[in-house]
């Protein structure tokens, strides 16, 4: 009965299949004649009642309102807020078309999936003012409402399908964290023409706020960020030379004058070169006369 057919409900006894029903289903428990002698005789309301000619579904409504109560006791009552995080069902087997790659999960490959989470819990960068705090930050600057994260239009193809391209998050970047973290989410606000400023929406280890709240809240959309921050990540580590006593490249300026003058000093080598065995053949000369 839960499943309709618009034929009626004696197609419920068709000895062919009908949609989802299989065929003469209800003819194992009741026969159809059986049945209809019964409603025929089978009422939950008074038909004489002035709503009968108004509700539609009044023959039934007093079960609709019985199981309405039942269902309710079973159900609490949604809260004012609820946040949607994504998680991923693992999955390694080669033939789940859907399963990908996500490194920032304990578990890199799988399905990803909607859930709900808790409000006051979830990695959510866009909240309003009175959700914004957590418990124990109530120092923290408010992060402006028209900053948001927003996903990069990039794509790439790759074994697993299309996925959204993944670049260096900033503020990882300027604490250098190895490995290397990447993101595909950027706050457009923050973004200057093709450069983007890419952010993170989890929080890394050893921090307990996002790489997005540490951007606005602490650093004022970039503006504030740490000076020691920006030096550090001025300066490349290096390796040590492995010639530590060897001269710097030349330049290619002095590299041209100098073969111009080793040209000029070869040349005159030559000259005294003929000079000098001219000398020699005419001493000798000398001699045997």
């Amino acid at each position: 009965m839960l499943a309709p057919i618009r034929k009626g409900i004696a197609a419920h006894w068709s000895v062919a299949k009908v949609g989802a029903m299989p065929a003469n289903r209800f003819g194992l428990f009741m026969s159809k004649n059986r049945f209809f002698h019964i409603m025929g005789y089978m009422h939950f309301s008074n038909n004489k009642s002035p709503k009968a000619s108004t509700d539609r579904a009044w023959k039934i409504r007093p079960v609709v309102d019985v199981l309405q109560r039942t269902f309710a006791r079973g159900y609490r009552v949604p809260p004012p807020v609820i946040s949607f995080d994504e998680a991923t069902l693992p999955s390694r087997s080669k033939y789940n078309p859907t399963r990908q790659l996500n490194k920032d999960k304990p578990h890199k490959w799988g399905t990803k999936r909607a859930t709900s989470a808790q409000e006051r819990t979830a990695a959510s960068p866009v909240r309003d003012g009175s959700t914004q705090r957590r418990n124990g930050d109530e120092g923290l600057a408010p992060i402006d409402a028209d900053h948001r994260l927003e996903e990069n239009p990039d794509t790439v193809d790759c074994e697993q399908g299309t996925k959204r391209r993944h670049r260096s998050c900033k503020v990882c970047a300027l604490f250098k964290v190895k490995p290397r973290k990447f993101t595909k989410y950027f706050c457009p606000e923050c973004s200057t023409g093709n450069r983007c400023t890419y952010l993170s929406n989890i929080a890394r280890e050893g921090r307990d706020k996002t790489c997005f709240q540490i951007w606005h809240a602490d650093w004022s959309s970039g503006n504030d960020i740490p000076r020691a921050l920006l030096q550090e990540h001025k300066i490349r580590n290096r390796p040590p030379p492995s010639h530590p006593g060897k001269k710097r490249g030349r330049t290619a300026q002095e590299h041209r004058r100098s073969m111009g003058g080793d040209e000029d000093g070869a040349a005159a080598s030559e000259v005294g070169a003929g000079e000098s065995g001219d000398a020699d053949s005419a001493a000798e000369a000398d001699d045997e006369f």
